[in-house]
């Protein structure tokens, strides 16, 4: 799929990605619309992304506030 077949709101939430700066978050959301055949498949396979990042990110901000009680 190319990015040209999003719908507006699509393209506006990949602004927004653009608009944080974590490159790296781009490039992944990048790689999904390239893998992607259809607009909510490329939706499915981000929001399935981000909740997996998202848990991942808890359990390392727990294991760190856990260190910071340690010190």
């Amino acid at each position: 799929m190319q990015s040209k077949e999003l719908s507006d709101h699509a393209k506006g939430f990949i602004q927004s990605v653009i608009e944080s700066g974590e490159k790296w978050l781009g490039e992944e959301v990048k790689k999904m619309i390239d893998e992607a055949n259809n607009e909510e498949e490329f939706l499915e396979d981000l929001m399935l992304y981000l909740t997996r990042m998202e848990m991942k990110l808890r359990d390392l901000k727990e294991k760190c506030e856990k260190l910071s009680g340690l010190v």
